[in-house]
């Protein structure tokens, strides 16, 4: 359950040597509202919960038909615009009460009727409010004239802004944006009439490789950075969760690993003499001689203001210490990275006689700046890289399980993705793609009683049956049958989240 906060009434129902519990099923409208329960009508059902799904949670059940009301039609229980939420409700003995765990609000995707001389029998197959915004049942962009083919975004805007506005266009009644605060779009994305609303949010996650998006059990829709860091406290320790294991099976695989991934992104074609110059002067000391002197035929007069923000120039650069860039004996502007500073570009950063892409902001961080840059300017260039953008990452921490350290070589992976218009987001996502083919493969499956309230990405502690180690870790899926009071478990060990690593890079 999403930012459900464990309370020790949640600990002790687990320890009871009897567990009581049921299913009920709530009847929901196209506006959520509660029609009708199905308390008793659930003959078998079973669910699951992935963390690396689109669809986060799924549910099927059999039904007992009792009445026509189950039968398939606008005014009965089971129609396109119906949904359905999902409880399991435990009984507290010692103290009497119920406690109700909400499982998901799920939209209905496929059913079928068996019948006996003894029995009439509906199966649902359902899906959470994904499934509505993915092309299962719809959620693809339409505009409301021909005229309006596109939606489209731009270069600059915040992703508060965009995000909000997908919301809005998507017409969700309810969602959660966190984490986004200091990000803007780095370049302009148009989404034609066909696309789904899951292909736009799945675009703008894969930017930057640190966001998750998904459904919670609410049926809000939820966009966060991936959680969990290093002094994140664990949802449950080895002393509550050992006394339910049933079964424990350890696996590990030498599939797909690789501790080195190299990534091609994006590929400018600035071939006009107005974006891109090959006559270039300066940057060849980084504090006496740092600022690269280009002329460019566009912008003969004496301002920038010529100059639009996020246009991008191509510059064969002269020198290796470059920290600014003077057009026509203009002024003078810095050149910035993704941190936002001058002074952190590193020294040789560029290779004397190559290409290299820049983007004239005049705004950092989607906000009028200084931070970082000249106090009396707000504007800078922006370093993309050369002209195909590119990443590369080697995994050398002697801690991974798969590093290069470990392994003894290197294990490379080449992948192409034209949506990385910069080195900086390449590098980011060489970085997360090693990090998931190094880290992530140390697995372990849990057969457990049933615990209601567990979500993806969570942390848990846990005393290994087969070695007696104990350690911590990370849920990625989660899946049971209320008829064999067991769930399954799928675990990675955590060495460190994925944020954690990023970061550690970053600043290293």
């Amino acid at each position: 359950m999403y930012r459900y906060q464990v309370q020790q009434e949640d600990v002790d129902i687990l320890r009871q040597a009897m567990r009581v519990y049921y299913c009920r099923v709530e009847l929901l409208n196209h506006e959520m509202q509660v029609v009708e329960s199905l308390e008793g009508n659930i003959a078998s059902d079973s669910f699951n919960l992935d963390g690396e799904s689109d669809v986060r949670r799924t549910y099927n059940c059999d039904i007992v038909v009792t009445n026509s009301t189950f039968n398939v039609g606008r005014d009965t229980f089971i129609w396109y615009d119906r949904y359905i939420r999902v409880y399991y409700i435990f009984y507290n003995q010692l103290t009497g009460r119920k406690h109700e765990y909400l499982l998901g609000t799920f939209s209905f995707v496929d059913m079928s009727y068996s019948y006996s001389t003894t029995e009439r029998q509906l199966s649902l197959t359902c899906e959470d409010m994904m499934a509505e915004f993915n092309g299962t049942k719809g959620g693809i962009m339409t505009y409301s004239s021909n005229a309006e083919v596109t939606f489209k975004i731009t270069a600059g805007q915040t992703y508060q802004e965009v995000l909000t506005g997908l919301c809005e266009f998507a017409e969700l009644s309810s969602y959660d944006i966190s984490g986004i605060e200091d990000y803007t779009i780095p370049y302009d994305i148009d989404w034609e009439t066909g696309t789904t609303f899951y292909d736009a949010w799945s675009q703008l996650a894969e930017l930057y490789g640190i966001w998750e998006f998904f459904f919670d059990e609410t049926g809000t829709f939820v966009w966060r950075k991936r959680p969990l860091s290093m002094g994140e406290d664990v949802v449950l320790d080895s002393a509550v969760i050992n006394p339910l294991i049933v079964s424990e099976k350890v696996s590990d695989t030498f599939q797909n690993i690789y501790n080195a991934t190299e990534i091609w992104g994006y590929e400018f074609d600035l071939k006009d003499d107005d974006r891109n110059t090959s006559v270039c002067s300066g940057g060849t000391n980084a504090t006496t001689d740092n600022i690269f002197d280009i002329t460019l035929d566009l912008y003969p007069t004496a301002t920038m203001d010529d100059i639009d923000n996020f246009t991008y120039i191509g510059i064969t650069v002269s020198g290796a210490y470059g920290r600014y860039i003077r057009i026509n004996n203009l002024e003078t502007i810095p050149i910035i990275n993704h941190i936002g500073n001058i002074g952190e570009l590193a020294d040789n950063t560029y290779v004397s006689g190559q290409k290299y892409v820049f983007c004239y902001r005049r705004t950092l961080n989607g906000e009028m700046e200084t931070t970082g840059v000249d106090a009396n300017t707000y504007h800078n260039f922006y370093l993309m890289g050369q002209y195909q953008a590119h990443g590369y990452y080697e995994e050398t921490d002697p801690e991974i399980p798969y590093s290069i350290p470990n392994i003894g070589y290197k294990i490379t992976n080449v992948l192409n993705n034209d949506q990385l218009i910069s080195d900086e987001l390449c590098n980011s996502q060489a970085q997360y793609e090693t990090y998931n083919t190094t880290v992530k493969q140390d697995s372990v499956t849990l057969e457990t009683m049933i615990i209601p309230f567990l979500e993806p990405s969570q942390k848990i502690r846990y005393t290994l049956l087969s070695t007696g180690e104990t350690a911590e870790w990370v849920i990625k899926n989660i899946s049971w049958s209320s008829q064999s009071a067991t769930m399954t478990m799928d675990l990675y060990r955590f060495i460190e989240d994925y944020q954690d690593y990023y970061e550690r890079r970053q600043n290293a």
